[in-house]
């Protein structure tokens, strides 16, 4: 078989690439550098909390969440363990917050709504939960720990019916049917 060459052009860029690849590789981008580091570090602060939060370390938890957040003010892994350092610290109010200012932040985060959702139910403010769990629903149809939540908020407006139903959405979901 005969061996066919390479036009012209891709010649002289394949010569380009091979003679600048490392001087290119070796002027990294200050800021993608700085980002790098950024992350890198919120990673770690993030293994420490939850760590932390699951030894019951709500102090130290809390202080590397803050370190997080003043890394990333939009992090809602940083948001949604405060919330739960919080919570487990029996600090209702302050974990709303922080899960209220969260959701804010980070408004695909599903998790966040429904920890506060949880919170507002326990509460008595179901009326509140209801456009949260809305939200995720929107987002995941079949999630179905919103499911079992929007069952408990419909139990608490006095819609048995409706709220049966949730409850059944919510199991098909978790034994992995098909909801008729």
């Amino acid at each position: 078989m005969k061996a066919r060459k390479l036009p012209l052009y891709l010649s002289i860029l394949a010569v380009f690439v091979l003679s600048w690849a490392p001087a290119l590789a070796q002027t990294d981008d200050p800021a993608r550098a700085d980002k790098r580091a950024r992350l890198k570090q919120t990673r770690k602060l993030l293994k420490s909390a939850t760590k932390a939060t699951e030894n019951g370390e709500y102090e130290k938890a809390l202080a590397e969440l803050d370190s997080v957040l003043a890394l990333d003010d939009s992090n809602p892994d940083a948001y949604y363990y405060k919330g739960v350092a919080f919570t487990e610290s029996a600090d209702t109010a302050a974990a709303m917050a922080v899960l209220a200012t969260g959701s804010e932040m980070a408004p695909l985060s599903s998790r966040i709504k429904l920890l506060l959702s949880r919170l507002l139910v326990s509460q008595g403010r179901a009326g509140e939960a209801a456009p949260l769990i809305d939200k995720v629903l929107a987002i995941k149809p079949r999630e179905g720990e919103a499911l079992y939540i929007r069952g408990l908020i419909l139990m608490e407006q006095g819609d048995t019916t409706a709220a049966v139903a949730s409850f059944q959405k919510a199991l098909d979901v978790a034994l992995g049917q098909e909801s008729k």
